[in-house]
């Protein structure tokens, strides 16, 4: 099944929320958690069913899954949401050379920057925005925005290495920014 966007703006695409189900159960069809055969490596989360081992995934509320050597993550990640005045920004604008990246909002609502177009996505939509394409994205409201991030496992290592620096300085940004072929512009 090939997916196709139900609306084009620019260099952003709305997906429906049929269309990311599609994904996530595409997705879904690939096994994460590996059978543990051996019983004392068993945890309260697995269950014998018809002599296979069956693991209940846990919530990934706050985390994120994938391989590091994988072509993608996904994060489950959200925003208390703020006063009512300027964008508070979740990440900087700025531009992945050779990675695309997609949001998908479970919660709330969250506007993104595509290039100069601004799209606000409400619980059940979805916003792709291919590489080479400068974005941004933040909660634009006061309540709470729940949302899940598609990205490559490239994207993925940048966000965690800037969660693990001391020190943020525009250089140190900048070069960290460049390991992973991407580009700080704010």
């Amino acid at each position: 099944m090939k997916l196709i966007a139900p609306f084009r703006l620019e260099r952003c695409m709305l997906v429906s929320s049929y269309q990311f189900i599609w994904l996530v159960s595409y997705l879904n069809s690939f096994t994460w958690l590996t059978p543990v055969e051996d019983p004392q490596r068993r945890s309260k989360n697995t269950v014998a069913v018809m002599n296979k081992i069956i693991q209940t995934a846990p919530p990934l509320a706050g985390n994120a899954m994938g391989l590091t050597k994988g072509d993608f993550w996904v994060a489950e990640w959200q925003d208390p949401g703020g006063p009512p005045g300027p964008p508070r920004y979740i990440a900087p604008l700025h531009i992945h050379h050779k990675d695309d990246e997609a949001w998908y909002v479970l919660e709330g609502s969250l506007c993104v920057q595509s290039g100069d177009a601004i799209v606000e996505a409400h619980a059940g939509a979805g916003v792709f925005v291919p590489k080479g394409t400068p974005h941004t994205y933040w909660n634009p409201s006061q309540q709470k925005t729940r949302y899940l991030l598609i990205m490559t496992a490239k994207i993925y290592s940048l966000i965690r290495d800037i969660h693990e620096m001391t020190d943020r300085s525009p250089a140190r940004l900048k070069a960290l920014f460049e390991k992973y072929d991407s580009e700080l512009l704010g």
